[in-house]
């Protein structure tokens, strides 16, 4: 007995030490990322070419939220087009509220140890929520610029947020694998979800069918039922670790990439079914929109 305990121990402690190879390459490599030209108005000149953020567009503080990697896309013409006012940008473990058109400084929200990983708005208490390489998730109000909770729940980095507006829960996922499920208005925890076994990347909240879809370093994407926190099904078939996930609601379709590949698959949201494979010039996948 005393022998089988001794491996288990081992086996686990390469899980964990496997994980935590992962995590560090998974931040590691979104931290490699930099802004283009465009975006320097809204981030401090400290170098030519910084590194690059995550940046939350808002329109109003209760109006649907749009999210882009400032790596990625000029926001200017967005939140004009928006009549848009905030725009939030994570900077290390600051994050600063900023006017979308002038680029000003409006505040700087301070709080986490870590860097921040994630930001995600929820339209209807004008409030935003961050997750960090601390393990936690923090509350902030965009009307009175203060905190309004930290919620604790992981055992290591958050790495991606969603909000499911039927139910008006939070979602996160983390390093460590789990998926926790938090009540907005109280920003106590409801559920956790388990499954992974490596990192958690990504998520897509399915509205209309009340589903859960995430990416892990697994390399699978897993279904998951938000009422009951059961997995419904997993969607096999990649050969790298998922980077990121949407869902087509209109189409009931789910779009993947992964890392250190150029395809993008799509899957039947309800069966699992991969319907087809794209294949582009790029060296990897890091984000998929429709």
């Amino acid at each position: 007995p005393s022998g089988r305990r001794a491996c288990a121990q081992a086996r686990g402690r390469a899980r964990t030490r496997a994980i935590g190879r992962q995590a560090s390459h998974w931040w590691s490599h979104r931290r490699s990322r930099r802004h283009p030209g465009p975006m320097s108005r809204f981030v401090p000149a400290r170098r030519s070419c910084p590194p690059a953020g995550i940046g939350l567009a808002c329109p109003s503080p209760h109006s649907t939220n749009e999210i882009y990697d400032t790596g990625e896309i000029d926001l200017r013409p967005q939140c004009k087009a928006l009549g848009g006012r905030l725009f939030c940008l994570a900077e290390g473990a600051d994050i600063k509220v900023m006017n979308c058109v002038t680029g000003r400084q409006l505040h700087a929200f301070k709080g986490h140890t870590g860097p921040v990983t994630c930001l995600v708005l929820d339209s209807g208490e004008g409030v935003i929520f961050s997750g960090s390489t601390d393990c936690t998730v923090r509350k902030w109000d965009l009307m009175r610029f203060e905190e309004i909770a930290t919620m604790r729940g992981h055992s290591m980095m958050v790495t991606c947020l969603a909000t499911h507006e039927r139910e008006e829960a939070l979602l996160s996922g983390s390093a460590d694998g789990t998926i926790v499920k938090w009540n907005i208005a109280t920003s106590s925890p409801m559920a956790t979800f388990r499954g992974h076994t490596m990192i958690v990347t990504s998520m897509a909240v399915f509205q209309e069918e009340g589903a859960l879809f995430t990416g892990s370093g697994d390399k699978t994407v897993r279904k998951w039922n938000l009422e009951t926190g059961e997995c419904l099904m997993k969607l096999v078939g990649h050969s790298q670790p998922i980077t990121c996930v949407t869902v087509d609601a209109s189409e009931g379709t789910v779009y993947t990439g992964e890392l250190g590949g150029h395809t993008v698959r799509q899957f039947n949201a309800k069966t699992g079914t991969l319907l087809k494979t794209e294949s582009g010039p790029v060296p990897e996948v890091t984000y998929v929109i429709y």
